[in-house]
């Protein structure tokens, strides 16, 4: 049935074990077609793909709309861990840092506590999002 949405779930999902990122691409994009409105797992996969693709803009689009769906459709976990590696790929340190501690909300044990010891470690960086252009400054 090409609008069973689950099946191109399974699929990115197989392809997202072999790092097939295109194909995590293809397969989020088609569920996404699909249905929209109530498919956490579909913006998850797609934020994934986009993200190892180094889309962040579109990573972050779809990890943010990600977030809007309940805790309990997607690991708040795993949603907010990337969308601190999105904010960190983008030099966002601010936005980084609001989404480890949102992650810490859910975290317990060895995962928290090197959260917390990163976290330590990142208020000593200045926040290159809000720093002036190199190329071209004058």
């Amino acid at each position: 049935d090409p609008t069973f949405v689950p099946a191109y779930l399974c699929l990115a999902d197989l392809a997202a074990h072999s790092q097939d990122w295109n194909e995590v691409l293809k397969q989020s994009e088609k569920a996404l077609a699909l249905d929209p409105a109530t498919n956490a797992v579909s913006y998850m996969f797609n934020a994934g793909a986009n993200f190892s693709l180094h889309h962040f803009s579109d990573a972050e689009k779809s990890g943010l709309r990600a977030s809007q769906f309940a805790e309990e459709d997607i690991d708040p976990r795993q949603l907010h861990y990337l969308l601190a590696e999105i904010y960190e790929a983008k030099g966002d340190l601010i936005n980084e840092m609001a989404q480890l501690r949102e992650f810490l909300k859910f975290a317990d044990g060895k995962e928290a506590e090197i959260v917390k010891h990163y976290l330590a470690k990142l208020s000593g960086r200045p926040d290159k999002s809000t720093a002036p252009a190199e190329h071209g400054a004058k």
